[in-house]
């Protein structure tokens, strides 16, 4: 114990003795503390970012209106079977018109207030692995036995990123 007493009284002197110097070096390490902490803070949101983005919609395929589910089945499953793919959706015109009312709440149904029909297009989404299969998938789609079905390929906001910012990369 006394040797313990004897160390912390010796080190609390030398603490007062070079007051300025002691100052500084708890100053010095605080601050390495704190940028290791804001790096790894800032490391941590990136990732986290990046990783929502990639949960984007990748491609989008708006159909014509007078296809037949049985087709469109054939073309999911055909992009189901893509190893890049992770998921293909299809959106019906009326869910999709559905989505609008619930993201977009109207007092009354524009489709009655006006008397019009639905304008929204039936669509397949498709989320893929990696942002470097969209172009394999795309030109598959516009030389397959289905490019009749669909009336435009929209790349999704995920491949559009990309382009901006190619060395954008998961931690």
């Amino acid at each position: 114990k006394t040797e313990f007493k004897r160390i912390f009284t010796f080190a609390l002197s030398n603490i007062r003795r070079n007051a300025f110097l002691s100052g500084a070096t708890i100053t010095v390490i605080a601050l390495i503390i704190l940028s290791f902490n804001i790096i790894l803070s800032i490391n941590r949101v990136s990732n986290e970012v990046i990783e929502e983005l990639s949960k984007k919609v990748d491609i989008i395929l708006y159909l014509k209106d007078e296809k037949e589910f049985n087709d469109i089945e054939g073309l999911i499953d055909e992009l189901k079977s893509f190893p890049s793919v992770k998921e293909a959706r299809y959106t019906s015109k009326e869910n999709a018109f559905k989505e609008f009312l619930e993201k977009n709440p109207l007092q009354e149904n524009p489709l009655t207030k006006f008397g019009i029909q639905n304008a929204f297009p039936a669509s397949i989404q498709i989320f893929t692995n990696s942002a470097e299969a969209h172009q394999d998938i795309v030109s598959y789609l516009k030389n397959s036995q289905f490019k009749e079905l669909y009336e435009q390929v929209y790349k999704g906001f995920f491949v559009r990123l990309k382009e901006k910012l190619p060395d954008l990369t998961p931690g």
